[in-house]
Order: C-alpha cells, then structure tokens, then sequence
C-alpha cells in the first residue's frame, strides 16, 4: 500500500476497519452475485439522481469507486447522501423507486464488496504458506 501513496492518507486505518467490518470478501459464485449487485446498484444510483455542474463530477466518480469496490463503505454512505440531498432539487421522482436503491445500496455497505474488488485486493486477508526452512537448506 506504500506503492499507491495510501499510507499517508490513512488508508491503513481503514484497511483494519474494512477487515473488521467484512470478515470475509466472498468469490466463487457469491463473489459474482456482489460484483453484479455492485454494478446494478452504481447504474439505479446513475438513474435515480444526476445533479448538473460540479455535482455532476462528483456523483460520477462516486459511482466509479462504487463499480469497482473502492472504499465501499464510504462511497456507499457518500451515494446515499448525495441522493437525500438531491431529492429536494429533483421534482418528479417516485419515491418507491428512490426508497429501493437507496436500500440496497445502504445493504449493499452492510454485506460487503466481495472478492472480485479493489477493496479486496488492497484489504482482504491473505494466506501466508510458510516452507519448512530444513528443505531451504538442501
């Protein structure tokens, strides 16, 4: 993680947080239904709320971060934000539609990323395989 510069930003506070909160990052079949949830909950977000301007920008990197499970929590919490604030700018929404994403992606922060994500990769746990150091020396 001292690669991408993370460590400085406090990422590796994070990283402890994110392996407490998801104790595991599921693949396999249950990996590809999350990255599925994943892209479906970033495209019902790009559908249900897309502020103009500056906004815009933002909101589209939110859903860029969410789509490749990048700082799920926060992303997720910062999309469900972003959404409540901008329904007091939106006229016209169905609110059964906009109560519905906003569920999911707030189950979507509780259930995890899993396997197939970036938070995965920089934040799973992984197996160490020890040798057995009497075959190192032969």
């Amino acid at each position: 993680m001292a690669l991408l510069g993370l460590d400085r930003l406090g990422i590796s506070a994070y990283g402890c947080a994110v392996q407490r909160l998801y104790s595991m990052f599921p693949a396999g079949v249950p990996g590809v239904a999350l990255l599925a949830l994943r892209c479906c909950i970033a495209a019902a977000l790009a559908g249900t709320a897309f502020p103009s301007g500056w906004q815009h920008a933002a909101f589209l990197c939110l859903l860029s971060l969410l789509f490749l499970g990048l700082l799920t929590p926060i992303v997720c919490g910062a999309a469900v934000l972003s959404v409540i604030f901008d329904l007091s700018q939106i006229r016209n929404t169905n609110a059964i539609e906009v109560g519905i994403v906003l569920l999911s992606t707030v189950s979507y922060a509780c259930i995890g990323p899993g396997a197939y994500s970036i938070d995965a990769r920089l934040f799973g746990r992984r197996m160490l395989v020890s040798t057995d150091s009497s075959e190192l020396r032969k």
